[in-house]
C-alpha cells in the first residue's frame, strides 16, 4: 500500500478526534476516495488477470507426466534443478496449501466486507441522522498481519532473486505430484470464479457513495451533520478495505508465479527424463 494512502488515513483520523471544524478533514475524504480507487485499479489491472489470463488455461502436470514420475527412481532426479517462485525454500505442496488456505479466506472480499460497508454507507446517506452516531458496524476484515507473516516465512529475501532449486526441495516424493496437481486445480478453479469486473464494480460503488456522501455534507451541513467517530470510521474502513483488496492482487500473482514454475519444471523433467541423462552430483544452485 502507498504511504502516502496511509499517512492520509492517519491524517484524517487525527484531525476527526482533534479539531472542532470537521470539514477540514472530511473533504479530505475526497484525496483519500481518489487514491483509493487509483490504486485498487492499477493493482488489478497489474496483477488480477484471473481467468483471463492464459496461464489459467493452460494444461500442467499431465497424467502421463504423473505416470513417469511414478516409475522413475527419486534419487536420479533429486539433484536436478528446478524452477521455483523466487525466493521460495519450502516445497510446491507446502507453498500451494498455503496459497489455498489464503484464497478460501481472501476471495470472499466482495460478499463479506465490500457489500455490507456500501449497504451501510448508503444508509449514512438515505437516513442522514445516522451521521451522528458513535461507531459504525464492525465489518469483517481479514487479519492481514497473520497471513502475510506465514507467506513471508515461506520465503528468504536472501533469495528473492533466485528462482531455481534442487527438485529435492521441491518435491519430497514423486506421489507428491498427483496430490499437488489437485492443488493446483483446486486454485485455479476458485480464481476463475472471481470476476474482476463485478469486484472492481463494488469497490467503485463504494467509492462513488463516499463522494456522493461528501457532496451532500457540503451542500446540506444542517441535515447531513458528520460525527468525528464516524468520518474516523470511514477514512479506516477505505485504507483497510484497500489493502485487503491488493492482498487479492498479491495472492493472485503467487498462484501464477507457482504454475508459472511448475510449468517450466514440469517442462525440464520432461526432456531429462526423454534424455535418460540423470545428474551424478548436485547442480549448482546460484543462492
Amino acid at each position: 500500500m502507498d504511504k502516502s494512502f496511509y499517512l492520509l488515513k492517519e491524517t484524517i483520523s487525527l484531525e476527526a478526534m482533534t479539531v472542532s471544524d470537521l470539514s477540514i478533514p472530511f473533504n479530505k475524504l475526497s484525496g483519500m476516495v481518489g487514491a483509493f480507487k487509483s490504486h485498487v485499479t492499477s493493482k488489478f489491472s497489474g496483477l488480477f488477470a484471473g481467468n483471463k489470463n492464459p496461464l489459467f488455461k493452460k494444461s500442467f502436470i499431465s497424467k502421463s507426466f504423473i505416470k513417469e514420475m511414478n516409475v522413475t527412481p527419486y534419487t536420479n532426479l533429486m539433484n536436478v534443478t528446478v524452477y521455483r517462485p523466487p525466493g521460495l525454500i519450502v516445497s510446491y505442496i507446502e507453498h500451494a496449501e498455503l496459497l489455498l488456505e489464503h484464497q478460501k479466506i481472501i476471495l470472499d472480499v466482495e460478499k463479506r466486507l465490500i457489500k455490507p460497508i456500501n449497504i451501510w454507507l448508503s444508509k449514512l446517506l438515505s437516513e442522514p441522522d445516522n451521521l451522528k452516531g458513535l461507531s459504525q458496524t464492525k465489518f469483517k476484515h481479514t487479519d492481514l498481519d497473520k497471513i502475510q507473516a506465514e507467506l513471508k516465512k515461506q520465503f528468504n529475501s536472501k533469495h528473492a532473486a533466485h528462482d531455481k532449486y534442487l527438485y529435492q526441495q521441491a518435491i519430497e516424493r514423486q506421489a507428491d505430484w498427483r496430490e499437488y496437481k489437485q492443488l493446483l486445480g483446486e486454485l485455479v478453479a476458485n480464481q476463475a470464479k472471481i470476476s474482476v469486473k463485478d469486484l472492481l464494480k463494488a469497490t467503485n460503488n463504494v467509492a462513488d457513495t463516499i463522494d456522493l456522501l461528501i457532496k451532500r455534507v457540503n451542500e446540506e451541513p444542517g441535515l447531513y451533520q458528520v460525527n468525528k467517530n464516524v468520518l474516523k470510521d470511514i477514512s479506516e474502513i477505505l485504507y483497510e478495505t484497500g489493502l485487503e483488496l491488493e492482498y487479492v492482487a498479491i495472492l493472485s500473482n503467487q498462484i501464477q508465479t507457482l504454475l508459472t514454475a511448475t510449468i517450466d519444471t514440469e517442462d525440464r523433467l520432461i526432456i531429462i527424463l526423454n534424455q535418460e541423462a540423470y545428474p551424478t552430483r548436485a547442480e549448482e544452485v546460484n543462492e
